[in-house]
């Protein structure tokens, strides 16, 4: 029963290692993401901001997708069909 226990409590101890390393290579590509915004008041066209994002990140476009929307719901960056990706200014 004791070696039972040992190999669950190590393998909890696996997954939450591996819980903290995904969690850490996320902030690495949200700020990745951050990174590639344009400057305030600058608008940059969404392919170019993802690709960005990519190179910065070495993810792919759903990933930075998913990073863009991270930010967007933090209100760190906003994007506008046909405009792009921008930093939000105090009047937006």
């Amino acid at each position: 029963m004791t070696a039972l226990l040992t190999g669950l409590a190590a393998a909890e101890v696996q997954e939450r290692a591996a819980d903290v390393r995904e969690r850490a290579e996320w902030r690495t590509v949200v700020d990745a993401a951050r990174g590639a915004l344009p400057a305030v008041g600058d608008n940059l066209p969404l392919e170019m901001y993802l690709r960005g994002v990519m190179e910065r990140a070495n993810v792919d476009s759903l990933t930075a997708k998913r990073a863009l929307s991270v930010l967007r719901a933090r209100h760190e960056a906003l994007y506008t069909f046909g405009v792009g990706v921008c930093r939000p200014t105090p009047s937006n």
